[in-house]
């Protein structure tokens, strides 16, 4: 009896560190008709204060209780299922392109922030993306806005193969538009477009407008690409990925670095174990938050904006929290050029 008790404690101990991708349970119609009931007015009034707040601020104590509005919801076990998430979604990527579609950068960068993880880095001369991909289930980006992302950009970088950071669909439309992606390693090897990817895992890749510098890192065993972007004009824009260095503590490939590298914009995964750590070595003038809510996730595996906030307040760095469609503008000062 003790071993099986044992046995079960580990195996729930597993589930929790090394949060395995398993989908959330199902519920029934209407169980999920009155969450939305229930939730739908949250999202409708982040909606609306959204629209009418200024741009994404430090350290906002009025944007923070806004955001935590939508923590119970998105924690909701079935919640890729919830019509009123998805609605928020659709809307909030709508907002995007709205603003994206209309957007100039003269100087610095934007960082677009779209659903979990994927971002949209824009230059005056070149138009990065990192981790873009559909999405799941309900919470999907709509199939002709996709496609008027994947044409507005110049190229996509992929940080690692799980399904919450790329697909085959996303990769394929990429190659059939004529753009350049780059990943660590070939992923599915019966995809018809390999011999179309660039395959990066350490180095540096010089593309019209800007270089990429490539650090090869992990998620516990999944090789996992970190991108440093550099401008023409100079700005330093790093992102991790799923930087998880839980089988190398104590060895991980950035402690080796001697000299600590400057770089304005960092965006982690929000819940990476080694984020103060890597601070060191790579200062960053501002952090941008990501990887929150990925409801794609078991809840167990999913951060809210409760715990957002708790962690950005342990760096000891300047932070912003954008949401789902907002930018933030590298140096601030730009906005007024």
């Amino acid at each position: 009896m003790k071993r099986i008790v044992l046995l079960s404690s580990v195996v729930i101990f597993a589930l929790f560190i090394f949060g395995l991708n398993v989908r959330a349970q199902t519920e029934s119609p209407a169980e999920i008709a009155a969450e939305c009931a229930k939730y739908e007015s949250r999202f409708q009034g982040l909606e609306k204060w959204l629209a009418s707040s200024a741009a994404v601020q430090l350290d906002s104590a009025e944007r923070e209780a806004e955001l935590k509005k939508i923590d119970e919801p998105l924690s909701y076990p079935d919640a890729l299922k919830l019509p009123c998430v998805a609605d928020f979604f659709r809307n909030r990527m709508n907002v995007l392109w709205e603003s994206y579609s209309k957007s100039k950068v003269e100087k610095g960068l934007l960082v677009w922030k779209l659903y979990n993880h994927s971002g949209i880095i824009q230059t005056r001369d070149a138009v990065i993306a990192i981790d873009l991909y559909a999405g799941y289930d309900a919470v999907r980006m709509d199939p002709a806005l996709m496609k008027k992302l994947v044409e507005s950009v110049d190229i996509l970088l992929v940080t690692h193969s799980h399904g919450d950071h790329t697909d085959r669909e996303t990769l394929e439309m990429f190659v059939k538009a004529g753009k350049k992606v780059v990943v660590p390693r070939i992923f599915w090897p019966d995809f018809l477009y390999n011999d179309k990817l660039t395959v990066l895992r350490d180095g540096e890749l010089k593309i019209k407008g800007a270089t990429v510098r490539v650090f090869p890192a992990y998620q516990k065993e999944e090789v996992d690409n970190i991108y440093l972007i550099t401008t023409s004009d100079g700005y330093k824009v790093m992102h991790l990925g799923d930087e998880n260095e839980f089988y190398n503590a104590g060895r991980e490939w950035y402690k080796k670095i001697k000299k600590p590298v400057d770089i304005d914009v960092l965006i982690p995964n929000i819940w990476s174990p080694n984020l103060v750590s890597f601070l060191k070595k790579f200062p960053a003038k501002l952090v941008v938050a990501s990887h929150e809510h990925e409801i794609g996730h078991p809840v167990s595996g999913r951060r809210t904006y409760d715990y957002v906030y708790k962690v950005l307040r342990t760096i000891k760095k300047p932070y912003v929290v954008p949401m789902w469609g907002e930018a933030v503008r590298w140096p601030p000062e730009a906005a007024n050029k």
